[in-house]
């Protein structure tokens, strides 16, 4: 059953939510510009700026730059924020849920930051703008012109010396002033916030050195800090990052350094127990460091990865020429390759819900497979390292191919028809755990697969991924010729029952 949302034009900007089952974009009609939400047009421009739309995570909103007349406004829904003079593009943010929103727009040459529609002051710029998890704190950065600067002691390339100084605002609180914030390789760093919101922390500098600033308290400086290192624990009461000194890097978790390594990657915290895992590289090899507590010596190590549970944990390893995975400490069989090292070199293991099951994709010379609980399953001439696993663990999906251009699902260990290309990441388990549905290609436009079952195959040009709204009954967005639609397939109408 097919119901028509609303009109869509030829060329246009489409944004999905984050279970693509609503999707935002813009219509020309009647000369004006129209932001839409599930078909349904909101406020209304003169123009829209290209790029600026955004639908939060969970779909309920949708916002954009619109132009009337000579004055631009930040759009959510039909509620419209303004006027200002500019506004830009690249910093406009949702919060989780959709209830928060920020942007930067700018009046009579000075940027302010608007949160959820409330003005802030105004600065020579404001960029980096981030909102809290649950959306109900903030923070950005900004500049304002140094009175005592001069010309002649102007350094380029040293902010210490520019026109410029540069303060971190949280909640509308103006920090003292850093003395120059990190600019590694010409990015200025983002605040980082904490999973619940309550702390958030920024890489700085002084002078020659960087340190963190940790809600508002300075962290010992070092000679470097390793750009995105910055991590909170799950529960925010923990974080870490990795910092270099000389030629050694170490983890400081909590402003507590650790014994130097030759390099350091993958912070990775587990999602229950708050321990604090990493890979680290010495002269006499690689070990994966657990609570401080180092692993055997590999060649190479990469992949970590917790069980929701927290309490497993799974890497891959190299030695020689050789891979394995390491699961809880103990060495799986060898392969050639483990994991997807051309795509997703550090996207390799997938726990099942509870963390009882693990799987993972190898390859042995021309041919792959998957390994599920240490057991290497069907050999074939490609296996795409997405799997999916039924609500209760029973069962388990992936994407194989016996040749080029003839993908199917394998469905505990059964394969279903082949298509020339499937859509991996849309693999979707029924609540019951008795179906599975993904789209699918089929004459190079995309249709929806349940089972052994295709869909009709129409004219859609662009789909969302299918989702299952009951055990019976699977729903997805599509665009077909000028229109968009919400499909609606029933299960009971496919096997009969």
């Amino acid at each position: 059953m097919e119901t028509r949302l609303g009109p869509v034009g030829e060329d246009v900007e489409m944004r999905w939510s984050r279970d693509t089952r609503h999707v935002a974009y813009a219509i020309v009609r009647d000369g004006r510009h129209y932001l839409v939400l599930d078909g349904t047009p909101g406020a209304a421009f003169d123009e829209i700026q290209r790029y600026s739309i955004r639908i939060s995570p969970d779909g309920s909103r949708a916002a954009c730059v619109g132009r009337r007349g000579k004055e631009w406004y930040f759009a959510v829904d039909d509620r419209v924020h303004g006027p200002f003079d500019a506004i830009s593009s690249e910093e406009l943010v949702f919060g989780e849920s959709g209830n928060h929103f920020a942007f930067v727009g700018s009046r009579g040459g000075c940027e302010h930051a608007v949160i959820d529609g409330s003005v802030g002051p105004g600065y020579a710029s404001v960029t980096n703008i981030v909102l809290s998890p649950d959306g109900k704190r903030y923070a950005y950065l900004a500049r304002t012109p140094r009175e005592d600067w001069s010309a002649e002691k102007s350094v380029f390339g040293d902010e210490r010396t520019g026109a410029f100084r540069t303060s971190v605002v949280v909640d509308g609180r103006v920090l003292p002033e850093v003395d120059a914030l990190f600019m590694g390789g010409g990015l200025t760093p983002w605040p980082e916030f904490s999973q619940d919101g309550r702390r958030w922390a920024l890489i700085a500098s002084c002078g020659e050195k960087q340190y963190v600033l940790v809600d508002g308290r300075a962290d010992p400086a070092f000679d470097r800090i390793r750009s995105y290192s910055l991590t909170f624990s799950p529960d925010g009461r923990h974080y870490a990052y990795v910092a270099q000194h000389g030629e050694s890097a170490m983890v400081v978790t909590d402003g507590v350094a650790s014994s130097p390594h030759t390099d350091i990657f993958e912070l990775t915290w587990s999602p229950a127990t708050g321990e604090l895992a990493y890979v680290a590289r010495d002269d006499d090899g690689w070990r994966v460091v657990v609570a401080g507590r180092a692993g055997p010596r590999f060649d190479h190590c990469w992949g970590l990865t917790f069980s929701p549970c927290g309490r497993r944990l799974a890497y891959a390893a190299a030695a020689g020429e050789r891979e394995c995975a390491v699961v809880d400490g103990i060495q799986g069989p060898w392969f050639e390759y483990v994991g997807d090292l051309a795509q997703h070199p550090h996207l390799v293991f997938t726990f099942s819900h509870d963390g009882s099951h693990l799987a993972y994709c190898a390859t042995q010379g021309e041919q792959s497979c998957m390994v599920l609980d240490g057991t290497p399953g069907p050999w074939y001439f490609s296996v795409d390292r997405t799997v999916t696993f039924s609500p209760d663990d029973k069962h388990v999906a992936y994407v194989a191919a016996k040749e080029l251009f003839a993908e199917r699902i394998v469905r505990d260990g059964r394969e279903g028809p082949a298509f020339r290309g499937i859509q991996e990441s849309t693999l979707r388990f029924s609540p019951d755990g008795k179906s599975v549905a993904c789209m699918a290609a089929v004459d190079n436009r995309p249709v929806v697969v349940i089972d052994d079952w295709t869909g009709p195959r129409g004219d859609m040009r662009w789909a969302g991924e299918p989702v299952f709204i009951s055990n019976d009954v699977v729903e997805y967005l599509a665009v077909s010729q000028d229109s968009l639609y919400r499909v609606r397939c029933e299960r009971k109408g496919i096997d009969g029952k």
